[in-house]
């Protein structure tokens, strides 16, 4: 004795649970917001001579952050035309340990005296948009945010008591160093 069963699919519980998750997605992407970092890259590529010229002339700077503060290290590049002069603030920025700005005393990053150091650079310097942000492991996110910050904007204070904003390097670019 054979029975044949001729049973349909109901598909329209299916097709309720699609049609209400096609559109809770549709209103949730509205809300969804993303945040960005504006950075750049290193230029890599053929350039024209002119553009490798312009360059060339200014200083190579690294923010290192470090567990224990931050380490600016700066160097010369090469520039077709006779070097700067350096002030003697500036040179302790040029050697190769760099200049330590340590935490300040509550055990937190300084980035009020990170930003007086790279401003001190930025005058003499006035060209230079670009600083590279060197973050070891272990340093939190939001430590490379505020450096990026620090890095990018001062705030000054005139002699009329109002405060004014002043770029420093508008560049900042995040890097690694593997060993």
């Amino acid at each position: 004795m054979t029975s044949e069963h001729d049973e349909e699919l109901n598909l329209v519980p299916v097709m309720d649970i699609f049609l209400l998750l096609i559109t809770f997605l549709l209103v949730s992407t509205v809300f969804v917001q993303i945040g960005t970092i504006d950075t750049s890259l290193p230029l890599i590529g053929n350039e024209d001579k002119d553009k490798v010229a312009e360059l060339k002339q200014g200083i190579a700077l690294t923010v290192t952050i470090v567990p224990h503060g931050f380490i600016i290290k700066g160097k010369l590049k090469d520039t077709p035309l006779a070097a700067p002069t350096i002030n003697d603030s500036l040179k302790n920025y040029l050697s190769v340990k760099g200049e330590l700005i340590p935490k300040g005393m509550n055990g937190q990053y300084d980035f009020e005296e990170l930003s007086k150091a790279l401003l001190s650079i930025k005058k003499q310097f006035p060209d230079e948009d670009t600083v590279f942000i060197i973050p070891e492991s272990e340093i939190l996110y939001d430590n490379i945010i505020k450096t990026m910050d620090a890095a990018r904007l001062t705030t000054l204070i005139s002699e009329d008591g109002m405060r004014k904003q002043t770029k420093l390097f508008e560049n900042a670019v995040i890097a690694t160093v593997t060993d």
